[in-house]
């Protein structure tokens, strides 16, 4: 069995999200903010993955179980950029929409256009192919 401690950092914007740890689908602990654990791995999940998430898809890349080595230090954090540009995201494409739709000046509509949909395809990119960047895994 190898034992592998799980580190979180104390972080102002996720403190009230827990991160749970999977290996493959099960749950293996959960992790507060500024919460530290030690944890034994069966020698049966040798060959599968390591991944947090936040909550839905959002989580880390994958790492190989077989990879860490006995007692080994992992510190699981949240990607500062995502963190903290997401909640802004949904805001400016309703105030960049309503600036097209509303404006009676073209410089402006075009400009609201532009950002709205900037701002759109930023949304798509954050809720689809960025999924695994939103925690990182690092050894230690």
């Amino acid at each position: 069995m190898k034992t592998v401690t799980f580190k979180r950092p104390v972080e102002s914007f996720s403190q009230n999200l827990t991160y749970k740890v999977f290996i493959g689908d099960k749950k293996l602990t959960e992790l507060k903010n500024g919460e530290e654990k030690l944890i034994e791995i069966p020698s049966e999940n040798e060959n599968m993955f390591l991944k947090a998430k936040m909550y839905g898809w959002f989580g880390s890349k994958k790492v190989v179980l077989s990879q860490l080595s006995q007692n080994e230090s992992l510190t699981i954090s949240g990607n500062k950029f995502l963190n903290r540009i997401a909640p802004f995201v949904g805001p400016i494409i309703i105030v960049s929409g309503m600036m097209w739709i509303l404006s009676n000046n073209d410089f402006i509509k075009h400009f609201g256009l532009g950002l709205f949909i900037t701002w759109l395809l930023i949304a798509i990119w954050i809720l689809t192919f960025g999924g695994n960047n939103w925690l990182n895994i690092k050894k230690e």
